[in-house]
């Protein structure tokens, strides 16, 4: 069988040529373009096909050159002759991808023929094969991760078969087997779920969009692992008193089930370690403040500690309270407390002490000589109460100090006070306490701290007339006396 082209081809110039057979009917392109096209046209695909001449015995032969020949076993259509003459990039690829078929090994028979139609050594070319679709890159297993967050996307990557696949994520067992398949997960990427605790398998098939290329399963079967997620309740907000023991009860769930309190201000716990324990705020917050209160689980894998807070709001319970001195003199002016907590609580004390309730006054020359414990007490949401010695002394017969009993080291020098006579000597029961022997002043420089004793000696006795000064051995001749009234304020001396 035979085709010819009606037109007359130039010389010198190169043509695109082909023909094309399709049962009964053949095609002849030149440059891409269908010129020729006969529907009676038999074939017994046992005859000979000659290019560039009629055949064997025959003078008709191609005057010319020939070159690019490609040979192929099945009709080709016109949009790949035309990407041929075009020389489109995507040419070859398009005849392979519809002409050949996945798996199959393809080889080139060349036999030359000179001008006189003799036949040359025919030339095999290699073998070129076209390979069904396989994975060049696996996919890898995720770092593990705590539940909810984000894992690490699983990519596989496809080649060879036709270049157009489809993709199938599978969740199985840990060796491959019982696959199930995930909805939705159909691309080359893979992003597993964290929603549920614990290790999960995924294998991934990739399919080849012709049927020829066969299907890939990914090997090694990946896995990602979820770690459960940690809940941690510390427990609400309380309001309480600067002296109550506090009772706290927090929990944690989920991948940790133990942890760790703590506190933003000085306090102690029952056990830092225990779920439910107690907490005792420190001195500092007696007088009220805030403390927040943080439990913290453990970690468990991925997941990270979690902590979370309660505030203790703390009310005043300090029922703090002084005097300036522990001791008075029942002489001195009244003293009245410093009160240093919360006000608008009561005095009290034994009986003997006149003491003011409101104020905290105490009458001095009301009460009675002596030691007494004053106790001041809160009542209302935080009730709490301290206590003061105070000690009240008798008036000193012959001397005072102002009305001080108690000094500083370091202050000014006390000067006595005189109510006997000036003149006498003054003395400490304690070397400790250095005291001027004549004037009664107290060295509160170099006297040590302590309480001491100081003693005014003085005689009472004034000299009653003048001197006598006669001659002494007249005086105490045996006709001489001395004698004293009874009253003791008259004394005669003489001689018969």
């Amino acid at each position: 069988p035979s085709a010819s082209h009606p037109t007359t081809l130039s010389q010198n110039i190169w043509y695109h040529v082909a023909a094309v057979r399709n049962g009964t009917t053949i095609k002849l392109y030149v440059n891409g373009l269908e010129n020729i096209s006969a529907t009676v046209f038999s074939y017994s695909g046992l005859d000979a096909n000659y290019i560039g001449s009629e055949g064997i015995g025959t003078d008709r032969r191609f005057d010319g050159l020939i070159d690019e020949v490609i040979v192929m076993n099945r009709a080709v259509s016109a949009d790949q002759i035309t990407a041929m003459f075009n020389d489109d990039v995507n040419s070859y690829y398009t005849i392979n991808s519809s002409e050949t078929n996945c798996g199959e090994t393809w080889t080139l028979n060349s036999t030359p023929f000179n001008v006189l139609g003799d036949e040359g050594t025919a030339t095999l070319s290699s073998s070129v094969s076209i390979p069904s679709v396989s994975i060049s890159t696996q996919p890898s297993s995720g770092a593990d991760v705590c539940q909810g967050v984000t894992a690490t996307t699983m990519t596989v990557v496809a080649s060879s078969g036709s270049g157009n696949y489809t993709y199938q994520w599978y969740t199985c067992q840990i060796d491959g087997s019982s696959p199930v398949i995930i909805n939705g997960e159909t691309n080359a990427s893979f992003t597993p779920s964290t929603s549920s605790v614990g290790t999960t398998y995924y294998i991934v098939i990739v399919t080849d969009d012709d049927a020829n290329c066969g299907s890939e399963t990914s090997d090694p079967v990946v896995s990602q692992k979820v770690d459960e997620s940690i809940t941690v309740d510390a427990g609400g907000d309380q309001t309480v008193c600067g002296n109550d023991v506090v009772n706290i009860t927090g929990t944690i769930t989920g991948g940790a089930s133990t942890g760790t309190w703590s506190a933003s201000a000085v306090g102690t716990f029952g056990n830092t370690t225990d779920l439910s324990t107690t907490f005792t705020p420190g001195a500092s917050l007696l007088g009220g403040g805030t403390v927040d209160l943080t439990l913290t689980s453990a970690a468990n894998g991925a997941c990270p500690a979690v902590t979370d807070q309660l505030t203790l709001t703390i009310n005043s319970a300090d029922a703090g309270f002084t005097y300036t001195y522990s001791e008075y003199c029942a002489d001195e002016t009244n003293p009245s407390p410093t009160i240093t907590g919360a006000s608008g609580g009561t005095f009290s004390s034994t009986t003997g002490l006149v003491i003011n309730s409101t104020t905290g006054e105490i009458d001095l020359t009301g009460s009675t000589a002596g030691t007494y414990t004053i106790t001041y007490t809160l009542t209302g949401p935080c009730p709490n109460s301290t206590t003061f010695d105070v000690t009240i002394t008798t008036p000193t017969e012959g001397f005072n100090y102002g009305g001080q009993t108690s000094f500083c080291l370091g202050t000014t020098c006390p000067s006595v006070t005189y109510i006997a006579p000036t003149g006498g000597v003054f003395s400490s029961n304690n070397s400790n306490l250095v005291v001027d022997l004549n004037t009664g002043e107290i060295d509160l420089v170099n006297s040590l701290p302590g309480s001491y004793e100081i003693t005014y000696n003085y005689s009472s006795l004034n000299q009653l007339g003048l001197d006598i000064t006669s001659n002494q051995f007249d005086l105490i001749s045996y006709t001489n006396g001395v004698s004293m009234n009874t009253t003791g304020n008259r004394i005669a001396a003489g001689y018969l």
